[in-house]
């Protein structure tokens, strides 16, 4: 086929050539006709193209019927090929149609992969819930009893109680010392200020009163007085776990006389409440000996705690509130340099600060209450109001003309004023 194409096209290219030449040779023949030997050049040329032009044309016609056959070849070549065109086609649909099957079987698998992991995980979910359920009934269970127990023993205990009720009899005193009920009973009402010597009054007329019980035994003076001691201890315990850690405080101090004894009183107020050190006895009304009294009070809060503890509340009162008696000046003078012999022991690195530094943890700040002044300044209008109208007056004047409102010590105006 090839070969045939190429004597084709040869025969294009030399028919061309000829008839190129047979223009030129007419060309020639028009203008030159002289020229005759260019003319039988040019048809020397001419034959020798024409035998050529034969001998290709012979070529030609032997290729063209050996052409025939291959022509023939080619067509069944060509039928086959498509045939087998036809196949390859129908084959790759197939193959398309296997890898969408397979494809789809792939997502299936998936799927069920997906589907099982998710079972998997539902299983999973619901033995650890049956073992939660079971671990929660079973402590439910165990709560119950422990319930169950508490209400069984409760229960016994509330058969005792009325069968004590039923006797009529309460007891007070088993093993060799007084019941909690009676302790607390007891601390309870010395801490609404009841006095030691009506203790036992006062929760036997209840008792026998109210309740129709008989009691034998309660606790008498001496005890009553330990157990108001072991309140004082429980409240010294309370002071040194919230004061402790507590800074810039105020101490509280005042002092009076009552049928010629000396008692005074501490407190120590924070931002948010007031902690009274207690009511104390003391040998005289003087600056050093309402020191002293304070220093056993702390003693007595150390030996309940700590003894840095109560070094720790002196060091962190930070100022002072008493009236204007000179008593209360000179008692926060001591008070100062007690402290300050104090601080080294308590404060941490006391020798590393500086002496202005250690001067200003060591200064208190003094306060006092100017209620006093005003006090007397009331005592001694009323007083000149009564010298006044029993100048100016026959008869008493204003609201003491009322019933019930007149007193001899106050001046009538003096009270229709106030």
């Amino acid at each position: 086929m090839c070969e045939y194409q190429a004597l084709q096209s040869v025969s294009k290219q030399l028919a061309q050539q000829l008839h190129e030449t047979q223009e030129e040779l007419e060309a020639y023949k028009l203008h030159d006709e002289g020229n005759k030997t260019q003319i039988e050049q040019k048809s020397k040329k001419l034959e020798a193209a024409r035998k050529k032009i034969k001998r290709r044309d012979i070529t030609i016609e032997k290729k063209e019927t050996e052409v025939g056959p291959l022509k023939s070849q080619v067509a069944i070549k060509c039928h086959e090929a498509e045939k087998l065109s036809r196949q390859l086609n129908v084959a790759q649909m197939r193959k398309e149609m296997y890898r969408s099957r397979a494809n789809y079987s792939v997502t299936q698998v998936n799927k069920a992969r997906l589907d099982a992991q998710r079972i998997d995980e539902q299983l999973h979910e619901l033995q650890q819930a049956s073992h939660t359920s079971i671990q929660e009934l079973e402590a439910k269970i165990k709560a119950q009893s422990v319930i169950i127990d508490k209400l069984q023993s409760e229960n016994a205990e509330l058969k005792e109680e009325i069968a004590r009720l039923q006797e009529r009899r309460v007891v007070t005193f088993e093993a060799g010392m007084y019941t909690d009920e009676v302790r607390q009973c007891c601390l309870e009402l010395l801490s609404m200020n009841v006095g030691v010597n009506n203790v036992d009054p006062i929760i036997r007329s209840v008792l026998t009163n109210i309740a129709g019980i008989s009691v034998e035994r309660l606790p008498k003076y001496t005890t009553t007085v330990q157990m108001l001691t072991e309140l004082r201890g429980i409240a010294y315990q309370q002071i040194a776990e919230k004061l402790t850690e507590t800074k810039h405080t105020t101490l509280h101090s005042d002092a009076t006389t009552k049928y010629g004894q000396h008692y005074g009183c501490f407190q120590i107020s924070t931002e948010d409440t007031s902690y009274s050190l207690g009511l104390v006895e003391m040998v005289s009304g003087s600056a050093h000996c309402t020191l002293d009294t304070l220093k056993v009070i702390l003693a007595d809060i150390a030996l309940v705690s700590k003894e840095q503890q109560a070094g720790s509340i002196l060091a962190n009162i930070k100022n002072t509130m008493s009236d204007r008696h000179i008593v209360e000046k000179s008692f926060n003078q001591l008070l100062e340099s007690y402290r300050a012999e104090v601080l080294p022991s308590v404060v941490k690195g006391w020798q590393e600060l500086t002496t202005q530094e250690q001067t200003q943890i060591s200064h208190l700040n003094n306060f006092f209450c100017g209620l006093h002044l005003i006090v007397g300044m009331a005592d001694t209008a009323a007083t000149t109001l009564m010298e006044w109208e029993e100048v100016h007056f026959d008869k008493i004047q204003g609201a003491a003309t009322l019933p019930g409102y007149f007193t001899k010590k106050e001046a009538g105006i003096g009270i229709h004023a106030h």
